[in-house]
């Protein structure tokens, strides 16, 4: 058993689960900022501030050490930014909520022209971008996938949404408080804001 840290220096630190103590790291060579556990173990990577590489998903194995695959998750146009969501695994589909926009680093008073809230799809058994669900800007800053009703549940600034994780489809909405993260129960009748 082991516990995996992300760190922005471009590692993903693993420590013995009984101990923490190290036992190595996994380079990436960007900041990381997510790890994701199921069959193989995710990271989810890249420089936020339009300062590095596209942000992308790395297939690794905590035990050798080894990245075993990646995935670039493209910018769409006129953004050079993104901040990462709580991305959950199910079933062989990594769902990486994200916020694409655009910074002005260099001072040129370009405006952002293509702010966009989204899941992008990762299909782990290839590594390949399977898909993405766009919903504008609307700000999403939880996630969670109830594995009993196979419905997904993203929480934005005072509303929960329930999504259809075939066709990404708004199903129900419900005012909520500002919230962040999203946890749910197993049996999927609860949702922890």
């Amino acid at each position: 058993q082991v516990v995996l840290l992300p760190n922005r220096t471009g590692n993903i630190d693993v420590l013995d689960g009984h101990t923490l103590r190290p036992r190595g790291f996994i380079n990436l060579g960007t900041p990381a900022y997510w790890t994701v556990a199921g069959p193989s173990d995710y990271a989810v990577s890249g420089q936020p501030g339009g300062f590095g590489p596209i942000p992308t998903v790395t297939r690794f194995d905590p035990s050798t050490f080894q990245v075993t695959g990646s995935v670039a998750i493209p910018y769409p146009p006129n953004d050079n930014s993104a901040l990462y969501v709580q991305p959950v695994l199910y079933g062989k589909y990594l769902y990486l909520p994200f916020r694409f926009y655009f910074v002005d680093c260099c001072r040129q008073s370009i405006p952002a022209t293509n702010e966009e809230d989204g899941i992008a799809i990762i299909d782990t058994s290839n590594m390949q971008l399977a898909g993405t669900f766009h919903y504008g800007a609307t700000t999403i800053v939880g996630f969670a996938i109830t594995p009993a009703t196979g419905k997904g549940y993203m929480a934005s600034f005072g509303q929960l949404r329930e999504i259809d994780l075939q066709t990404g489809a708004v199903l129900r909405t419900a005012a909520i408080p500002n919230s962040g993260y999203l946890a749910a129960s197993p049996d999927g009748q609860t949702i922890y804001i």
